[in-house]
């Protein structure tokens, strides 16, 4: 839920034999708890890590190509999750729209045809 929170905290996680990522942000944790909306609304780069490392990169990508992203490689890795697999403009408009049409994908297309219709 947006309004779930995790702790603002340094994060290391494992990522290939004894390869560490430690995701930073501009300023040092705070040890407080963090909303999930406002990390991800500010770009708490510590904050979307741990959200990622608890779901997992392969259920973040299912969920990207779900939202209109189809073309695009995406990278399961756990900085998935801050923009690190490239994406098209369209597929970023896409995954945009899904969420202000309250999680709803609509093929480009069909929303197309649907605005010269009205």
């Amino acid at each position: 839920m947006p309004t779930d929170t995790i702790i603002d905290q340094a994060v290391e996680i494992p990522i290939r034999g004894d390869e560490v990522w430690r995701p930073t942000d501009d300023y040092p944790p705070s040890g407080k708890p963090v909303s999930l909306r406002d990390g991800i609304a500010y770009s708490k780069n510590r904050i979307t890590a741990q959200l990622m490392e608890k779901v997992g990169p392969a259920r973040v990508a299912r969920l990207a190509r779900d939202m209109g992203v189809r073309k695009s490689h995406l990278d399961e890795v756990p900085s998935l999750a801050l923009g690190t697999s490239p994406v098209t403009l369209k597929e970023m408009v896409s995954a945009y729209g899904t969420m202000a049409n309250d999680d709803y994908y609509m093929l480009y297309g069909a929303a197309a045809r649907h605005a010269h219709r009205e």
